[in-house]
């Protein structure tokens, strides 16, 4: 969910530093508020930028692959073999792929 949350965010490129906090308050409050006791909100915040900086690296790095195999395809679809590859390798999330292919 935090991962399908900050692909949404990414969208509104350039993710500016404004919309990055934004994200990272939003997810704070949402864990603050699902904790019965209080949410230790630095440490949250440490782990979330750094899963946010390693997402965009795979969201960037996948990004790029699935476009080159969309472009070098002479049907419109995509291998399975592939499509397992860009999550298996990369770690690219399925329900992504299928969200870009679908656009494209």
């Amino acid at each position: 969910m935090i991962r399908r949350m900050y692909y949404n965010f990414m969208l509104l490129k350039p993710v500016s530093e404004e919309v990055f906090d934004t994200f990272i308050t939003t997810i704070v409050t949402f864990v603050d508020a699902l904790m019965e006791t209080k949410a230790d909100t630095k440490e949250i915040s440490i782990v979330l930028i750094k899963e946010a900086h390693q997402f965009q690296k795979t969201i960037t790095h996948g990004q790029k692959l699935l476009n080159e195999l969309i472009t070098s395809s002479t049907k419109k679809t995509i291998s399975g073999k592939d499509i397992f590859k860009l999550y298996d390798t990369f770690g690219f999330p399925l329900e992504l792929t299928k969200e870009i292919v679908e656009e494209e």
